[in-house]
């Protein structure tokens, strides 16, 4: 609706009339434009500077080339009513990124961080190509002697060497001291044990003792039938036994014990003690000559 333009002496007159009313009657200024209509506030030019349509909406004409202003405006979507916007202001979407900006000059280098922790160790690289041999070192102080090696094989056997000149004959040493028995003996039918040699010796001195004794085996009693001798130097054995068999077709083998010991000066007793390695019944006879031989340092 476009309201009609008043003459000033007219506009003056209606202003003085308002003024002149009492403030205890001032009103709110209600203006109903008619259906479809709306009201436009118009400048001095008759160019529209402010309209609400008949749909509600309210446009601002030149509203872009007024002043600039640091406030957003908003408005309530229930009452219509205008004011700042709560929250300090309107937050639309986020913009796109906008493109980098040139570096700026490096700034002033800070101070040195902590020392970090020690990372972890990495693979072991390849071995890299032999270096050039550098020059010898001083020679060191000798090492401790080392231990003995193994004893190595033993080298082939050298040449004879040239015999050398006789040596000068030397003084002649004390005789060696001997002691010596010698006793026979005949058992018949050996059944059990038995000592069948024993021989008495007293030697004034102490050296060793050696024993040969030599004899024959044969048949007293049945077949087959052996005996097994042990050399005995005061009841202890000085050496192996030896055993003999016979049987009907050889009657006689030959039997030789030995034995040999460490001996003591004064009395001692050699013995040969026999038994029989047949069957009970089979029964063998011995015939022995000993010679007991004692030898001093």
């Amino acid at each position: 609706m476009t309201m009609p333009r008043l003459h000033r002496p007219a506009l003056l007159l209606a202003l003085a009339e308002v003024l002149a009313i009492p403030l205890a009657v001032a009103q709110n200024v209600t203006v109903t434009p008619p259906a479809g209509g709306g009201f436009v506030v118009n400048s001095t030019s008759s160019v529209p500077l402010l309209t609400l349509d008949a749909n509600g909406n309210l446009i601002v004409a030149k509203l872009g080339m007024a002043t600039a202003q640091t406030s957003p405006l908003c408005f309530n979507a229930v009452t219509g009513s205008l004011g700042a916007c709560s929250g300090g202001g309107l937050v639309g979407p986020t913009g796109i990124t906008g493109a980098t900006g040139s570096i700026g000059a490096t700034g002033a280098t800070g101070a040195q961080g902590v020392t970090g922790a020690t990372g972890a160790t990495g693979m072991v690289g390849a071995t890299g190509p032999i270096g050039i041999t550098g020059a010898a070192g001083m020679t060191g102080t000798v090492g401790a002697t080392g231990t003995t090696g193994v004893t190595g094989a033993r080298g082939a056997t050298g040449l004879d060497g040239t015999t050398g000149a006789t040596g000068l004959t030397g003084a002649t040493g004390p005789a060696a001291q001997t002691y010596a028995i010698v006793q026979g003996s005949a058992t018949i039918g050996i059944g059990t044990p038995t000592n069948a040699l024993s021989i008495a010796i007293n030697p004034p001195f102490s050296g060793t003792l050696l024993l040969q004794a030599s004899g024959s085996v044969i048949v007293a009693s049945g077949t087959p039938a052996g005996l097994a001798c042990q050399p005995l130097l005061d009841g202890v054995s000085i050496g192996n036994p030896t055993t003999a068999m016979v049987d009907s077709s050889l009657t006689r083998e030959a039997m030789a014990v030995t034995g040999g010991a460490p001996v003591s000066a004064g009395p001692h007793t050699v013995t040969i003690n026999c038994s029989p390695t047949s069957g009970a019944g089979f029964t063998a006879s011995l015939t022995l000559q000993a010679f007991v031989l004692v030898v001093g340092p």
